[in-house]
């Protein structure tokens, strides 16, 4: 607590089971705690509007409580390679989030509280087990990138095409066969990767993509 000016604070690679208190540290805007023991439960934070960045790479966590809604100025959220199944209801009071990582974990479907989260800009969800794509991801009206490689999603929703400021979207090593119409309505989007699918024909929407530069 006496380090009042601090900025960014990296615990990375410990031992660390326990959140650290940080409700002192008024200025701190980036806390780090990759690669530590921690497993979230039984968390208790105080409300907090000034830190913007947590990163929780590779712990043991496998639920990401409602107590990390408490810190509501956060913008970047990174749960990469833990064994996350749920998002708790409170992550919703993250309200100013724009990246959500959660990259390998054990998801089967994009957590619904996501499509409560409007400032998102990305999403990084590779290596997960998710299975499909809810419609109601046409709320995410800000998302701008689009990470669903390397899941089991078979098919996207016919609203896809509302996320008009999609600009790139990784589907790749998925069992897609084919591509709703209203992707043609992506007209943003740059990159798209659509590899290591179950496509028998080549999926006519894209040829309306007049701003796609990676295919």
């Amino acid at each position: 607590k006496k380090f009042k000016a601090l900025d960014s604070l990296d615990l990375s690679r410990n031992f660390l089971t326990t959140f650290p208190v940080i409700d002192k540290n008024k200025d701190l805007r980036q806390l780090v705690l990759s690669e530590n023991n921690l497993t979230l439960e039984r968390l208790k934070l105080k409300p907090n509007e000034s830190l913007q960045a947590l990163f929780l790479r590779k712990n043991k966590i496998k639920v990401l409580p409602s107590e990390i809604g408490k810190l509501e100025g956060l913008r970047k959220l990174s749960l990469n390679l833990n064994e996350i199944t749920t998002l708790e209801d409170g992550i919703a009071r993250l309200q100013k989030l724009e990246e959500l990582s959660l990259y390998q974990n054990k998801l089967t479907a994009i957590p619904k509280i996501c499509y409560q989260l409007p400032g998102l800009k990305v999403i990084d969800l590779y290596y997960n087990q998710i299975q499909r794509i809810d419609e109601e991801i046409s709320n995410l009206k800000s998302l701008e990138i689009l990470y669903l490689a390397n899941n089991r999603i078979h098919t996207l929703p016919d609203n896809i095409g509302d996320l008009r400021n999609l600009g790139e979207l990784y589907l790749h090593h998925n069992h897609i066969s084919h591509l709703p119409a209203s992707v043609s309505q992506l007209s943003t989007l740059r990159v798209l990767r659509i590899n290591d699918n179950s496509f028998s024909d080549f999926p006519d929407p894209i040829l309306s993509l007049r701003n796609l530069e990676n295919l």
